[in-house]
């Protein structure tokens, strides 16, 4: 195996890797994490204060995926580009978007809604943090048409 392919091999394992965890991360938190800790939590000031703990655990190791996925994807494309399979060019262009607009919602949920659910009085909490909630799926749904844009130029 030359060095070029150990280098692709790499990007592509880190590629997948990456955007895998930071769906999988987001789904977790969705279907367990915040359901126990709403659960286990007495009041809405020790929810937000689990919340708030957590989310400064996890923020960091979100972007550094976000960077990993971007940058692994990047150099994938420069060592082999995906113009070898038919319909490769408008997929990598879904698969940009989606990943693009999955990365905005991302921003949105941690520099507009986290504050504001953190900040907010007890009974705006629900609804703000239902809306980061809807954020996060969406967030997540679009990672997923991602990985499997990732497949469909080879299937074509």
């Amino acid at each position: 195996m030359s060095g070029r392919q150990l280098l692709q091999l790499a990007l592509f394992v880190t590629h997948f890797l990456s955007i895998a965890v930071w769906v999988g991360v987001m789904l977790f938190n969705l279907i367990v994490n915040f359901p126990a800790v709403r659960s286990r939590a007495r009041t809405p000031a020790e929810f937000a204060a689990a919340m708030a703990a957590q989310g400064m655990r996890a923020g960091p190791w979100l972007y550094a995926l976000i960077a990993l996925t971007a940058l692994s994807g990047w150099g994938l494309h420069i060592l082999r580009p995906a113009s070898v399979y038919p319909l490769a060019q408008p997929i990598l262009a879904c698969k940009v978007a989606a990943l693009a607009l999955m990365l905005a919602i991302h921003l949105y949920g941690t520099f507009r809604l986290w504050p504001r659910i953190y900040f907010a009085l007890d009974h705006e909490q629900p609804a703000l943090f239902k809306r980061y909630q809807i954020a996060m799926a969406a967030s997540a749904a679009l990672g997923i048409i991602a990985i499997t844009l990732s497949y469909l130029p080879r299937l074509a």
